[in-house]
């Protein structure tokens, strides 16, 4: 039969070792969780720097496109659209701006201008109600 001693004996080295198993456990898992915190704040760090560098490189492209986006809706000429395009070229390169073209007369190369409410072969212009 075993005795109280050999009990005590062999059960004397296991509450050793749970007891370093513990304490292990205890700082392995502060450990994880140190290093999840700052692989957090490493991937923050980084992403917000490529956005910073992506938003800095995309200030001129993007108004360029939305230059051509106008031309390419009618809301501008295709002579304002150049005439702006080498604006924004000379200013990025540290040159004058060239001087813009003179402004055309409204009244087209005709001249004729037709009176207010009608149209240039002398008919009335259409009224609200007109359709």
């Amino acid at each position: 039969m075993i005795s109280n001693a050999q009990i005590l004996a062999s059960a004397l080295p296991l509450a050793q070792h749970a007891g370093r198993s513990t304490s292990s456990f205890w700082v392995w898992l502060f450990v994880l969780i140190v290093g999840t915190v700052l692989a957090g704040v490493v991937i923050l760090v980084v992403r917000r720097r490529l956005l910073e560098q992506e938003s800095a490189t995309d200030g001129s492209g993007t108004l360029m496109e939305e230059l051509r986006r106008m031309r390419d809706r009618g809301e501008i000429s295709e002579e304002e659209y150049d005439q702006t395009r080498r604006t924004i070229a000379a200013r990025a390169a540290g040159r004058e701006p060239p001087e813009p073209p003179s402004p055309v007369d409204w009244a087209g190369e005709s001249g004729r201008v037709a009176r207010p409410g009608y149209d240039l072969t002398g008919e009335p212009l259409p009224g609200p109600s007109d359709k």
